[in-house]
């Protein structure tokens, strides 16, 4: 929270310690009477209730002889091969006390544009948000209020006192009146914001708290933990990661969100005016907050249900033929003899059933981009895992189960014992495989047609390209005997395949058949257990879809929830004995939070760093 610079002036030899920091670290290291200390104390809070970001700046004098003793030891505490820190920091308090306060400086930390809509319907969306900052009380509730984090309905619950005590007092009270009982993600949440500072946040984190701080933490709307350092930013994270079942994300855009940003599940970090160090050290990197919307939104969710339908179908898939193995044993008394020829069963999923997958993993969008992005109420289903459950696992494993058994008994019913070709001859084991096999390629490729969202040209290219592939293979494979050792056991078996009645009649009724079940149940969940997904889907076939209730627009004024220092403070009666604050009078759209630079061109503001500069500064050699 403090940083400091040695320096000597020109042409003398007086050494001067310039320090820059917190006011809750400079003021404990300040010399006893102080000119300016209840004046800047005056100043820190009506700059931090303005919403300004506040440094103090304080200085001291350093004997010459003190400092040539104080540099040989800080120089062997920067070579300890044990407890470096631990040793520098010591050396930096014998050196960092009896300042002078010279004044406190204050910034306007502005807004990225799309901040405030974009935590707005984070929350719509189900998320839970915890700001982590390092700035004051005032300061942080205010930017609160300015990005939409805190609501003017919203109860504050103030974290007051400085000892352990008061912290574990606060922890209790405030569970007694919210009902916090149980540690989930699911938790019943209540219209309030938990508001903690970097010093009680020590005593909340500590064994004894950190339970009960938790299980409070979850029954609030939204949670900010003020003056807190990198290492407490991390710790917050890792508490949640670990006690609560749910994913964390973390974002940051300077080198003091490093430690969070690696401790969460997913870290974001945002590449701008604080230099490269998070974005460097996280999972994603973007250059404005407001693009983690379309991150989680669109790129997120699709992602999700992509990956989680590509798992459910590869299974299906595989399950659907090789099973057959098994009730072909049960047929033949577990003799050892197998249904399909070895290479048809080898390049079943390399080649046949290769592109279906591709096409639901790559291709397939479920609810367009748009949509996604004006309905945060679709983030809902991907947070509650709706397409990759336990029930929705067992429920394809059945359907493949049933598929299977349907193709293989129908099959054989069909072509099995006693039917004879139209030569005289009767129809082999390998013939009945390979008609099986067809049908079986059949109702898997119609499965993934039923299973995918979005068409494309490309989309009908990989779904229906295995059935014809597998035809041509058949024509081919089947002649390569007696001219090369390969598919004797298919030999001729595409003829006595293609000239028997039966098998055309297999290739139409079994798909039929085993597909009506699918057919129905999704006709009757489409019609009876109607998703919002489905709502919106059906809603862009119509061209009719709209906003979702409370979703703003980026172009809406930001400045009609403003408060002013004669309105009354709405704290509710969660918090009693609230300290009154001098409230946000400017609007809500003050600028960047995350320290983006704007200019003002032709009466639009735009920022100062160009993007392809941003993405210049990468290194690529990482």
């Amino acid at each position: 929270k403090r940083m400091s610079v040695v320096v000597r002036k020109k042409g003398t030899e007086k050494i001067k310690l310039m320090t820059k920091g917190a006011d809750s670290v400079i003021f404990e290291r300040l010399a006893p009477n102080q000119r300016y200390d209840k004046t800047t104390l005056d100043h820190l809070e009506k700059f931090a209730a303005d919403g300004l970001r506040t440094l103090c700046i304080a200085e001291a004098d350093i004997p010459l002889d003190f400092y040539h003793d104080w540099k040989k030891r800080f120089i062997v505490a920067s070579q300890a091969l044990e407890n470096r820190e631990e040793e520098k920091d010591k050396c930096y308090e014998e050196i960092e006390k009896n300042l002078f306060l010279i004044g406190a400086t204050a910034i306007e930390d502005k807004l990225q544009e799309g901040a405030p809509e974009a935590i707005a319907d984070f929350a719509e969306g189900g998320i839970k948000l915890w700001v982590l900052t390092g700035d004051k009380q005032e300061t942080a509730i205010n930017i609160g209020h300015a990005c939409r984090l805190l609501t003017p309905k919203m109860s504050l619950l103030i974290f007051t006192g400085t000892t352990f005590d008061d912290c574990r007092d606060c922890v209790e009270r405030f569970r007694t009146m919210l009902g916090a009982d149980s540690i989930t993600a699911q938790n019943k949440v209540h219209e309030a914001g938990l508001i903690i500072d970097g010093q009680m946040l020590v005593h909340a984190l500590t064994d004894e708290l950190k339970h009960e701080f938790l299980l409070l933490a979850m029954c609030c709307k939204a949670v900010v933990c003020c003056r807190v350092t990198p290492l407490q930013k991390a710790d917050v994270v890792r508490l949640v990661k670990k006690k609560v079942n749910a994913i964390t994300l973390a974002i940051g855009d300077g080198a003091n969100d490093v430690g969070m940003i690696q401790a969460a599940h997913v870290g974001v970090g945002i590449s701008g005016q604080e230099g490269l160090q998070a974005a460097s050290a996280s999972d994603y990197s973007i250059a404005q907050f407001r693009f983690l919307k379309k991150l989680l939104f669109v790129h997120g969710s699709w992602s999700f249900i992509r990956l989680s339908r590509v798992i459910l179908f590869s299974f299906y898939k595989n399950i659907v033929l090789y099973i057959m193995q098994l009730w072909f044993a049960i047929l033949s008394g577990f003799s050892g003899q197998i249904i399909f020829e070895r290479w048809t069963i080898g390049i079943y999923n390399v080649a046949f059933t290769f592109f279906p997958p591709l096409a639901i993993g790559i291709l397939d969008q479920t609810v367009s981009s748009k949509s996604r992005m004006s309905q945060p109420r679709l983030y809902r289903m991907t947070q509650a895992g709706t397409h990759f459950k336990k029930r929705v696992f067992w429920a394809w494993i059945t359907l493949a189960l049933y598929h299977s058994f349907i193709i293989f008994v129908m099959g054989f019913a069909t072509l099995g014992a006693g039917n004879v070709l139209s030569d005289g001859k009767m129809i082999g084991n390998w013939t009945i495989g390979a008609a099986i096999y067809t049908v079986t390629l059949i109702v898997v490729t119609i499965r993934a047609g039923l299973t995918i969202d979005q068409w494309t040209w490309l989309t009908h290219a990989c779904i229906w390209c295995g059935v014809p592939l597998w035809i041509i293979f058949l024509f081919v494979y089947c002649r390569l005997w007696p001219s090369i050792d390969l598919g004797v056991n298919l030999s001729n078996v595409d003829l006595e395949l293609f000239s028997c009645g039966f098998f055309w009649f297999m290739i139409i009724l079994l798909p039929m058949l085993a597909l009506s079940l699918d057919v129905g149940v999704k006709a009757l969940l489409a019609k009876y257990r109607r998703t919002v997904e489905d709502e919106v889907m059906e809603a862009e076939a119509n061209n009719t879809i709209a906003k979702s209730p409370g979703t703003r627009s980026r172009s809406s004024r930001e400045g009609q929830n403003i408060y002013h220092d004669d309105d009354p403070v709405n704290y509710g009666s969660l918090h009693p004995g609230a300290m009154p604050l001098r409230k946000l009078v400017t609007a809500a759209r003050r600028g960047f939070a995350f320290s983006q630079s704007e200019t003002v061109n032709s009466g639009h503001r735009r920022s100062a760093v160009a993007e392809s500069s941003k993405i210049r500064m990468y290194n690529t050699s990482l």
